[in-house]
């Protein structure tokens, strides 16, 4: 049987939750823990945020987006210059009316991220009465219970911090010569070090501690704790909402399939593609 493609406007919605890099199969196996009514596959139209965006929002959108994804941000930073891999120019500034950063305002120096608790404030202290999208970054990493005093991990918190002002310098000079300057300037250096540990570095580095120090099982179990956390929140916002709910993500996560780690750009493997479209019953 054929699986439908995912396609958000073909379905009446008055709130669309995105939890980032979500798998269906880990959905499928704890969303009932936390949610009830009706899963379904879709595909996604990217393997990545970015070509989720793209193929995803076209077009002008009477819509509020909260994110927890820097990816989609209020200074009109276009994706190209969010992620060097991409080439994308789409901003989402040009394409939403109001978008509330809360990778930005919601981050939290012990966790190195955005917990889910911190999307939810940002809906209810903006209050908003149009339709709108809520993008969580979790279940993708930083994992939420992992201890942060492991290997590289523990020492670039410590350098951020201020532990090391040797290293710290070091390190801020590196990223000023990789960094768009416009980018830098729009959201200052601790805004470049949140947007970097969010989407670039850090998750990986997490990611590949877990597999050298343990194994598969162990990305697993932290996978499917932020998973569970996040649905969590969700299950605590959506006792506030009103109107038709939907629950999907904007694309999967690998975990060494067919030799594939993350989610990289223009893959159509099951795990990066294959996401859950969770309808509320309320």
């Amino acid at each position: 049987m054929e699986i439908e493609a995912q396609d958000i406007f073909t379905e009446e919605w008055n709130t669309l939750i995105i939890l980032d890099a979500c798998r269906y199969d880990f959905f499928e196996k704890v969303h009932r823990d936390y949610l009830s009514g009706t899963l379904e596959k879709r595909i996604s139209p990217g393997s990545c945020t970015g070509e989720w965006l793209v193929r995803t929002f076209p077009d002008k959108y009477d819509i509020a987006y909260i994110s927890a994804n820097p990816y989609i941000n209020s200074y009109g930073i276009p994706l190209q210059k969010c992620n060097k891999k991409y080439n994308f120019s789409w901003r989402a500034t040009d394409h939403f009316p109001l978008i509330i950063d809360a990778w930005q305002f919601g981050w939290d120096e012990h966790l190195d991220t955005v917990p889910p608790l911190k999307v939810n404030e940002a809906y209810f202290s903006n209050k908003l009465a149009k339709k709108t999208v809520i993008h969580y970054i979790q279940p993708h990493a930083p994992y939420l219970s992992l201890d942060s005093k492991i290997g590289s991990w523990r020492e670039n918190k410590e350098i951020v911090q201020g532990k090391d002002s040797a290293k710290k310098d070091t390190l801020y000079s590196a990223l000023r010569k990789r960094a768009n300057k416009e980018l830098e300037d729009l959201i200052g250096r601790k805004g470049m070090w949140r947007l970097r540990k969010l989407l670039h570095k850090e998750p990986l580095s997490v990611i590949e501690w877990l597999w050298q120090e343990g194994s598969v099982e162990h990305i697993y179990y932290y996978y499917e704790d932020n998973l569970r956390q996040v649905l969590s929140s969700v299950a605590e916002l959506i006792k506030e909402l009103s109107g038709k709910i939907i629950v999907t993500t904007d694309h999967g996560e690998a975990f060494g399939e067919q030799g594939i780690w993350g989610h990289p750009q223009k893959l159509r493997t099951p795990v990066l593609i294959e996401v859950p479209w969770f309808i509320i019953n309320k």
